[in-house]
């Protein structure tokens, strides 16, 4: 089993508050709260969207068992850099693989570690979350680091979200609008 936890969001939004009430044509103050929860809403909504992490954060992988004994493959890229890559025994000690055991290749749609040469990864000793990689994913720490039109993308789903306060019509569950969906498409990544 795989799965991937949250250790700790961004510390700012690709998208400022400033940014965003300039896009909405809004002077006032009465809704920066209001606003600045659309723009956690649209950035969350957008990296879901994408499978990554436009700002500096942390995530945690943790496995069962190695699925591939020389590759491990990352989520939420691109990857900036390992914290820490452990491998726990039957009595829940933790032994750290070296970083020159691993080589990163962070930049693609899927970030991975890859084993180097002969050097070779510890085998987990106990049955559940026997591997444990805690790594920083994202652009970059700053929202100019986010491309361009990722940030029109969270503006666009800001815009849309005041437009559009009650999430349900009469009818039909409110979607993003098709340009949300256009701006993020050559973020998404695709297996074939």
């Amino acid at each position: 089993m795989k799965s991937v936890t949250h250790i700790a969001p961004p510390n700012v939004e690709p998208v400022s508050l400033t940014e965003a009430k300039l896009h909405l044509r809004i002077d006032h103050s009465d809704e920066d709260s209001y606003i600045a929860g659309l723009i956690v809403a649209a950035r969350r909504l957008a990296e879901k969207r994408t499978g990554r992490s436009f700002i500096t954060q942390t995530w945690a992988l943790t496995m069962d068992a190695f699925a591939d004994p020389d590759v491990v493959e990352l989520r939420r890229g691109p990857v900036q850099s390992v914290d820490h890559f452990r491998v726990y025994d039957a009595d829940d000690t933790a032994e750290t693989v070296a970083a020159t055991a691993y080589r990163l290749d962070g930049e693609g749609a899927y970030p991975r570690l890859t084993r180097r040469g002969a050097a070779s990864w510890p085998r987990p000793g106990r049955r559940a979350s026997g591997i444990e990689i805690q790594y920083r994913a994202g652009f970059g720490d700053a929202p100019t680091d986010v491309p361009q039109d990722v940030r029109q993308a969270i503006l666009t789903l800001v815009a849309h979200l005041y437009e559009r306060r009650e999430i349900l019509s009469e009818r039909r569950l409110y979607e993003a609008p098709p340009a949300f969906s256009a701006l993020l498409a050559p973020y998404m990544a695709v297996r074939i």
